[in-house]
């Protein structure tokens, strides 16, 4: 599955500072994954991955809340069509 120019929101984050408002914009070239991202309590955020597998991905992210908090770690997830 590949990313590029895909947008999305977060449907549930408990332990983030990602919400519904926040809206994620991907880019991707082979394996590799840039994205930006803002909304709700994120000014600016940048992030930086690969892809290890279909529907597996590996993170490193980076923002700036509208409170001006610099915040920075990684993330693994899945993707899904849905």
């Amino acid at each position: 599955m590949n990313l590029n120019d895909k947008k999305n929101a977060t449907t549930e984050n408990k332990s983030g500072l990602s919400s519904d408002e926040t809206i994620f914009h991907y880019f991707q070239s082979g394996t590799t994954i840039t994205e930006k991202y803002k909304g709700g309590s994120i000014l600016e955020g940048l992030i930086i991955g690969k892809q290890t597998q279909d529907s597996e991905i590996e993170l490193l992210y980076q923002c700036l809340t509208n409170e001006g908090e610099l915040k920075a770690g990684e993330s693994k997830g899945k993707i899904s069509e849905t």
